[in-house]
């Protein structure tokens, strides 16, 4: 799955840009993950230290530290036969950082003159050198 397949994660209390969201129109804001087990007012701003801490206001899972919780969800969703665990790797940004961290740059050129492109295309050699 990915962006643009339908699939919407919206969660107001503990992300910035989705509390900003729900502010604006006037959205409820329900906080899952409590610092120490106690609430904070997510109507001030959103909780977004939510790597660690504990599930509240989420059923089945109240009470479970984030990654226990996620495990116990991952589990459910696999029995029911409606998920499973997979790991995504996004390398998209790994080349162009390796390049900029070995030096061997690329250029780009926007060519809108058709004489210019063919004596770019004869010449490669001397345009693309380094």
């Amino acid at each position: 799955m990915s962006y643009g397949t339908g699939a919407i994660m919206a969660v107001p209390a503990h992300d910035e840009r989705d509390w900003e969201f729900a502010k604006k129109f006037n959205l409820p804001i329900i906080q899952v993950v409590a610092k120490n087990g106690e609430e904070v007012d997510v109507n001030e701003a959103a909780f977004t230290d939510v790597a660690t801490g504990v599930l509240i206001n989420s059923d089945f899972i109240n009470g479970l530290e984030v990654k226990e919780a996620k495990e116990k969800m991952i589990e459910f969703l696999t029995e029911k036969g409606i998920g499973n665990a997979k790991v995504n790797y996004k390398l998209r940004d790994w080349v162009f950082s390796r390049q900029r961290y070995w030096e061997s740059l690329f250029q780009l050129f926007i060519v809108t003159n058709v004489a210019m492109f063919q004596l770019m295309r004869a010449n490669f050699h001397y345009f693309f050198q380094r």
